[in-house]
């Protein structure tokens, strides 16, 4: 990966903009990945990432020449019924060392627009990259649209 401490100083930056807490930044540094889950107000809770979405970061950051920096996992329900689960992996790409931190853009008061893939895991044709709408929560993050 190309400009690796660069993105990961990017990474950190944002994660702490985002008000994340620093044993999941300090985790980074150290090179290992962890997500954030849950629904309502338990949205947010931390953990080391589970080795599946490891290894799809891993994949993701070669495809993309880029750091995935944080993983939101859920549930989200479309149209009142149907269930879909979801990893979003966020990401710092040469992009946002060449353009100045464009994956990072504060939407409103509590939402952040952050750049990243979503892994559609029950229908995975649906699974696309592009701007995801976050929120900090309980020293994680929540993923809003």
């Amino acid at each position: 990966m190309r400009n690796y401490e660069k993105k990961l100083e990017l990474a950190c930056r944002w994660m702490e903009q985002l008000d994340v807490l620093q044993p999941c930044i300090d985790a980074l540094r150290k090179g290992e990945l962890w997500q954030s889950e849950g629904a309502g107000i338990m949205s947010g809770l931390l953990y080391t990432a589970e080795p599946a979405i490891c290894e799809q970061a891993k994949k993701l950051e070669e495809k993309y020449d880029a750091l995935v920096w944080h993983a939101i996992k859920g549930t989200y329900i479309f149209g009142g019924t149907d269930r879909m689960e979801m990893v979003v992996y966020l990401m710092v790409t040469e992009d946002d060392i060449r353009d100045n931190n464009i994956s990072l853009e504060h939407a409103d008061t509590s939402c952040y627009y952050c750049f990243g893939f979503v892994e559609n895991r029950t229908e995975p044709m649906f699974s696309e990259s592009g701007d995801c709408l976050v929120s900090p929560v309980n020293g994680g993050l929540r993923r809003v649209a």
